[in-house]
C-alpha cells in the first residue's frame, strides 16, 4: 500500500499544479490583435539613443503583420538585400520568405509589439569597401491595429466604467440615475457573447487522461496483489 502511495502522490501533483500553469500560460501568450494580416508601421532606432536610424533607409515601411494562432508575425523588406550579411532579433530566429531585384523579404515572432525589439545588424558593401555591425532597436506603431473581440469589449467596459464613476464624483442627479440605468439594461440584457478561445487545451486534456489512465492501471495492479 505504500508504494502505491508514493506512485499515486507524484501523479496528482502533476494535475493538482503543473497543468493548470501550462494552461495559463497558453493564454497568456496569445495575441491581442484580430487574426489576419495588418500594415504595421515601424522605426528604426539607434543602439543606445532614440534618434531615428539610416537603417529606416534600407527598409520597407510599412511591415506586414500575420496574427495566427495567436502568434505575432512579423514579415519585413529589406532593400539591398545584397548588403545584409546578418540581420537577427532579440525575439527569436529570422527566416528568409523570397529575395528578387536585390530586395529580401524576412520574417520573425514578436510577443509584445508595443514594447521596443532590440536587433543586430551586419552590413557589407563592397564597392566602396564598407563593413560595419550595428545594435539598433525597432519600435512598432500599434495605434492602428484592430484589437480581437475579446480585448474591445474590456476596453469598452472601461471606458463605460470611468463615464459613471465621473458622474457620481461631480454629484450629477441625472448622472446617478444614468449609472442605475446602465446598470440595469446590462443585467436585462441578452446573453453575453463567449470570447474566442485563446490557446488550445487539448494537448493539456490528452496529458491529464494519459496520467489518470496510467495511475488507474497501477491501482488496479497493486490492487490483485
Amino acid at each position: 500500500m505504500r508504494n502505491l502511495f508514493k506512485i499515486l502522490v507524484p501523479i496528482l501533483f502533476v494535475l493538482v499544479t503543473v497543468l493548470p500553469f501550462a494552461q495559463s500560460n497558453a493564454v497568456e501568450a496569445a495575441s491581442k490583435y484580430a487574426d489576419g494580416e495588418h500594415d504595421l508601421p515601424f522605426t528604426v532606432l539607434k543602439g543606445d539613443s532614440d534618434e531615428s536610424s539610416m537603417t529606416n533607409d534600407y527598409l520597407v515601411s510599412p511591415a506586414k503583420l500575420i496574427v495566427e494562432n495567436g502568434k505575432n508575425i512579423v514579415q519585413l523588406t529589406l532593400k539591398n538585400s545584397s548588403w545584409w550579411e546578418d540581420f537577427t532579433v532579440a525575439s527569436g530566429s529570422v527566416s528568409e520568405i523570397s529575395e528578387a531585384n536585390d530586395t529580401r523579404v524576412v520574417q520573425f515572432e514578436v510577443g509584445d509589439l508595443d514594447q521596443i525589439l532590440d536587433s543586430k545588424i551586419h552590413v557589407i558593401v563592397p564597392d566602396i569597401d564598407y563593413d560595419n555591425k550595428y545594435d539598433v532597436r525597432f519600435q512598432f506603431d500599434t495605434s492602428g491595429l484592430t484589437a480581437n473581440e475579446g480585448d474591445g469589449d474590456a476596453d469598452e467596459g472601461n471606458e463605460d466604467n470611468d463615464e459613471k464613476e465621473t458622474d457620481q464624483e461631480n454629484g450629477n442627479g441625472n448622472g446617478s440615475n444614468h449609472s442605475e440605468t446602465d446598470g440595469d439594461e446590462v443585467n436585462t440584457g441578452g446573453k453575453a457573447e463567449e470570447n474566442p478561445p485563446t490557446g488550445d487545451s487539448a494537448p493539456i486534456l490528452l496529458l491529464s487522461v494519459v496520467l489518470l489512465g496510467s495511475g488507474f492501471l497501477l491501482v488496479r495492479k497493486f490492487a490483485v496483489r
